[in-house]
């Protein structure tokens, strides 16, 4: 047997090997980290719609003629509710809420009997701020019991 018939691998088939496999595991790596990434930014987004779609509804049942409600509070302006510190449920919550919400309601310019609701939920998440906007038209809630 020669010097060259030795089974095994040599030092420098080891080091190749190795540097192959890091940068794949370096490859998934990031890409795992990517998907967190997003995944938590989804959520979020995810959650800030939540609460627009919940004030745009607890907004609507409200009747236009009723003193108490939302609609009823409507200028041609808007009356604003800035609401800071609301948490993933709409509620205010100084230690846990990342969300502000802003709430317009004003009057219909071609119909009084109109409302025209805007919620906007603003968000900072690792520097970045983010909003979503949703918009309504109503008549408020017109069943009289």
């Amino acid at each position: 047997m020669g010097k060259h018939d030795e089974i095994g691998f040599s030092l420098i088939e080891v080091l190749l090997a190795i540097a192959i496999l890091s940068i794949g595991l370096l490859a998934v790596l990031s890409l795992h980290l990517n998907t967190i990434k997003y995944n938590t930014k989804c959520n979020v987004a995810t959650m800030a719609n939540m609460i627009a779609q919940k004030k745009i509804e607890a907004a609507c049942t409200g009747k236009i003629t009723d003193s108490n409600s939302l609609l009823s509070n409507a200028t041609d302006e808007g009356f604003l509710i800035d609401e800071r510190n609301v948490n993933s449920d709409g509620v205010k919550d100084q230690s846990n809420g990342i969300f502000n919400v802003q709430t317009r309601i004003s009057k219909y310019p071609d119909d009084n009997n109109l409302r025209k609701i805007n919620v906007t939920v603003l968000w900072n998440l690792r520097g970045t701020s983010e909003s979503i906007t949703y918009s309504a038209v109503t008549r408020g809630s017109t069943i009289e019991i």
